[in-house]
């Protein structure tokens, strides 16, 4: 697969081409892991260091200058975990941001770890009660409708292990799900679920190793948020980038909460607990062990930065291309796990609330809690 994907992939630093390297530049290339020479100052930077003895495969820039190691089938494109060949790096690149540092330790820590039962601890934030499992699945859905049904490549920026089941439906009649993130460990678990149509990148949203028009299509699911807000806007330009002509992408990312959105969420609590005393019932005692958000057990989280955009600063910002702002989910999880109950009617609330986001999906995207973005490239 090395030979095909080097096709598609290019330098993070130069912008070169690049290309498969021989066994013996491999051979070399181990040597100069082993003694520690990198393109960043520090290795610490990476979330887990490079093993020579994983390595069994490299890319190289067609000077040869610059290697990329896989690494256990995650082949590195990060910019820091460049490796001179040829003198030292003389093309500078951003250094490691404390942001995203922050953002790899808590996936690493915490996110992409499991509980006692197997599931990832970061699926917890979404409310994964019965009572939401037909409206979670449509939300899903509905990013379909925006992207090419098959091709040869498929980009999922940010894409962790690809956790959801129904996540798994955008790629399933392209050739390879290309996975960008910046954990290693997540895209092993992500290889382990695709198999061979699985391309392992570790690599930056915000500086993409591949090569202009190079995807068929391309999706960032609740990622774009945890990218530093500064740079938020390179990674929407860089999915336009790597597009083919007449194709789109999808983001889906989260509005910045407003202080009257905290309070109508404060409002709908004291409503919950009216209708508890009402029906003189103890939601905990009746009801727990029916419609569960499940937990992170003991584990305790470590920070994680999160920063979610402006409606106005990403709708009024003039892009150069098209980019249109549609819902993809009008309500939040703390207005579904206050409001949506199985005695209160909450299946048939939410069928309502879709219905309304079929209705309105623009107004809802501007207004509602989760907006989904559809980035266009022109033919030609």
């Amino acid at each position: 697969m090395l030979h095909e994907v080097a096709s598609i992939l290019r330098c993070p630093i130069t912008y070169q081409e690049v290309r498969p390297m021989t066994g013996e530049e491999v051979r070399r290339l181990r040597t100069v892991i082993d003694a520690g020479h990198f393109a960043a100052d520090s290795h610490a930077t990476l979330t887990l260091p490079i093993d020579s003895e994983r390595v069994t495969a490299g890319l190289t820039t067609v000077d040869g200058r610059i290697a990329y190691p896989v690494d256990d089938d995650v082949i590195q494109m990060l910019p820091e975990s460049a490796i001179p060949l040829q003198g030292s790096i003389e093309h500078g690149f951003r250094s490691v941001s404390s942001e995203s540092l922050e953002v790899r330790r808590y996936f690493d820590a915490f996110g992409w770890t499991k509980t006692g039962d197997g599931k990832y601890r970061d699926l917890t934030w979404e409310d994964q009660r019965p009572v939401c499992r037909d409206y979670n699945s449509k939300s899903r859905r509905r990013v379909m409708r925006f992207l090419k049904r098959r091709g040869s490549f498929f980009l999922d920026v940010g894409s962790g292990p690809v956790p959801h089941p129904g996540e798994l439906l955008y790629s399933r009649e392209f050739d390879i799900r290309v996975c960008v993130d910046t954990l290693a460990t997540a895209l092993r678990d992500a290889k382990a679920r695709l198999g061979e149509r699985c391309l392992c990148l570790l690599a930056d949203a915000a500086n993409l190793p591949l090569r202009e028009g190079s995807v068929d299509a391309a999706t960032c699911i609740h990622a774009l948020y945890h990218v530093p807000v500064d740079e938020q806007p390179e990674v929407i330009c860089e999915l336009h980038r790597v597009l083919r002509p007449s194709s789109s992408a999808v983001v889906v990312t989260a509005w910045n909460r407003s202080a009257s959105a905290m309070r109508f969420v404060r409002c709908a609590r004291a409503v919950r607990r009216f209708f508890a005393r009402l029906f003189k019932r103890s939601w905990k005692q009746r009801h727990s062990h029916i419609e569960s958000t499940p937990s992170a057990d003991e584990f305790q989280p470590p920070p994680l930065y999160y920063r979610p955009q402006d409606y106005s600063l990403l709708a009024k910002r003039l892009w150069g291309f098209d980019l249109e702002i549609r819902v993809w989910r009008s309500v939040s999880e703390e207005f579904t796990r206050t409001l949506i109950h199985g005695w209160l009617l909450g299946k048939p609330f939410l069928n309502l609330i879709y219905r309304l986001e079929e209705w309105f999906p623009l107004w809802l995207g501007r207004f509602g809690s989760y907006p989904l973005i559809v980035i266009k490239k022109k033919d030609g």
